[in-house]
């Protein structure tokens, strides 16, 4: 063979090609050259032989190393499950907790890819009937700009090893290809909130004494860092895991160094959606920062989140505000503030157009109104959306309803700290008392 042809070879098959060089190749040119060496020649003798029980050992040390990559490649190889993704959007993303996986794009059209995939466990096989659980990120929605996490559960097969596993995306669900037949894996739609629970993995915890509060354990995730803004970057993550996980995490940090923060984010009115959704979350998960702990104009912020058309920021702007009654206002069922209730912030809000929530139209029979607002209540929302029919006018303080008793359709809140706004909610609360 020629030297060209040698070096490929070696290129190739790397120490197992060097242990064949060494014995075909070397070996039998030393040996033959000892051979024919002058046998008389003691010193040239001596020398023949140094260089071919050096060969040997090297020899011997090639082929103890051949067999160590033999047995990484064979025996200690991490063990792994090869397969296809059909028919996933290219707005949708696939993942999982469980194992690594990796997975090469095939584009197929603008809106479907296919993928190669490739499943890596990190230790030994598993068990037939052990579940692998697949994360599915959908792309954000009318309403819904966070988008929604699914899991989906595909229950291993020791052939899945030897033949692979197809995976095919259809009619919003996922289906398992095994033999000729298509089957359909379990799956669910996560909470808004909620982490996989392969991620959610135990944080070494500290204890930490705030002035006021009781004990609280926090995660020791600032050693790690060097800034509490740090966060932003996991809040603002295109993986939707990274995302909830990191909201996790920065709630339980020490609120004197994370509430600050927090509260500059819903402040800035150019936060990015993910920003303030993200702080608003962790906020949300931190049971110790009450709401009168927050700034004023935080707190404003928060209640103008009331009004926005996403419904993650502006549920979870409701349930803190709910929390701990910062609502604007708040119309209920029953008078004397009894029934069902909905809360309302600084915008108006339509009846016809589901904007009442969890109170039935035409039902509300008392109000609560907070510091610093109005409300406008309408008997119909009327053609421009602006109300229309019967309207009343109510200020700070809480009224059963007269006219207007299970007829309201239509709410407008309007926030002022003018003082003939104050001066009305005097006079409105001083004809009540009359």
């Amino acid at each position: 063979m020629s030297a060209e042809t040698w070096a490929k070879i070696l290129y190739t098959y790397g120490p197992f090609a060097i242990l064949v060089f060494l014995v075909v190749v070397i070996e039998r040119i030393l040996f033959a050259r000892w051979r024919a060496a002058n046998q008389n020649n003691h010193p040239q003798q001596t020398a023949f032989l140094g260089l071919y029980a050096i060969t040997w050992c090297v020899i011997l040390g090639v082929a103890i190393y051949s067999i160590y990559v033999w047995k990484r490649i064979n025996l200690d190889k991490r063990p792994q499950i090869s397969g296809k993704v059909q028919n996933l959007s290219n707005l949708e993303s696939l993942g999982t907790t469980a194992a690594d996986l990796y997975l090469h794009k095939n584009p197929k059209s603008g809106l479907y890819s296919d993928y190669d995939l490739l499943l890596v466990n990190k230790d030994k096989r598993w068990d037939d009937g052990a579940i692998v659980t697949f994360t599915l990120q959908t792309p954000a929605r009318a309403g819904n700009q966070d988008g929604d996490l699914y899991e989906y559960d595909l229950p291993i097969q020791s052939a899945f090893y030897d033949s692979g596993v197809v995976l095919k995306r259809k009619h919003g669900k996922l289906f398992l290809e095994i033999g000729g037949q298509e089957k359909e894996l379990h799956g669910e739609l996560l909470a808004p909130n909620a982490i996989p629970s392969a991620t959610d993995g135990g944080a070494t915890t500290s204890k930490l004494e705030l002035p006021g509060l009781f004990p609280v354990a926090y995660a020791q995730e600032m050693s790690a860092r060097t800034s509490i803004q740090d966060f932003a970057v996991g809040l603002e993550s295109s993986d939707a895991v990274v995302r909830r996980k990191t909201r996790a995490d920065l709630a339980r940090q020490n609120p004197i160094a994370a509430v600050p923060w927090i509260e500059d984010v819903l402040d800035d009115t150019k936060s990015s959606y993910r920003l303030r959704l993200g702080v608003l979350v962790a906020l949300n998960q931190m049971p110790e920062v009450r709401g009168e702990l927050l700034r004023p104009k935080t707190i404003a912020a928060l209640q103008t989140m009331l009004c926005d058309s996403d419904d993650a920021l502006r549920n979870e702007a409701y349930s803190y505000l709910e929390k701990y009654a910062l609502l604007p206002v708040v119309l209920y069922e029953h008078v004397h503030e009894g029934g069902r209730s909905q809360g309302f912030g600084p915008c108006k809000y339509r009846a016809d157009k589901g904007q009442f929530w969890k109170l039935p139209n035409d039902t509300a029979s008392s109000i609560k109104v907070g510091k610093g607002y109005m409300a406008r209540l309408c008997e119909h929302e009327g053609d421009r959306g602006t109300g229309a029919g019967r309207c009343e006018v109510y200020y700070e303080g809480s009224r059963d309803l007269t006219s207007l008793s299970d007829l309201v359709s239509f709410v407008d809140v309007t926030s002022g700290r003018s003082e003939s706004i104050q001066q009305r909610a005097v006079q409105q609360r001083a004809v009540k008392r009359k």
